[in-house]
């Protein structure tokens, strides 16, 4: 994996180093490889994992369609988007610890999200940002031309 480094002046810090890896065409396989070979370490603790989450999706399923709340699903799936990347770092905790050469548990899979509670919560923030403005942006644009012309859209997109 070949690096290239670049210096970029910065106002008000001195020479900030940035770089960038290259990455062939060939790692997204090995990346998988390596994901699969952590499965089969740990196949138990990962299926019980998985299954929490399939199962309490069931339930919550379930429960709206026993309690009359059927056309909540639909705002549910979205909702569960969003937690996906969370459910995500599980996997990655199970990892970590077959990578530290320890048997993982499911609280290496529970617990992993704790040291980045912060980067989980801005990346929840921006998954949510990228879903609702397809939604909102019509509503406003609809809004801004109650009171005026589709050319008020790019004045007020302007400022």
């Amino acid at each position: 994996m070949n690096a290239t480094t670049k210096t970029q002046p910065v106002a008000g810090v001195p020479n900030v180093k940035i770089t960038i890896n290259k990455v062939g065409m060939d790692r997204p396989r090995a990346w998988l490889a390596a994901g699969v070979e952590d499965f089969r370490r740990a196949s138990a603790i990962s299926l019980a994992y998985g299954l929490f989450w399939v199962g309490l999706s069931i339930a919550i399923t379930a429960g709206a369609f026993t309690l009359g709340y059927w056309y909540w699903l639909l705002p549910m799936i979205a909702g569960f988007m969003f937690v996906g990347p969370l459910v995500a770092v599980g996997s990655y905790g199970i990892s970590r610890a077959l990578e530290q050469g320890r048997a993982p548990t499911l609280g290496d899979a529970f617990g992993s999200w704790k040291p980045h509670a912060g980067q989980l919560a801005m990346m929840g923030v921006m998954m949510m940002i990228n879903g609702f403005a397809p939604v909102l942006a019509p509503l406003f644009g609809g809004w801004v031309l109650s009171w005026g012309t589709w050319r008020n859209i790019f004045h007020v997109l302007t400022v």
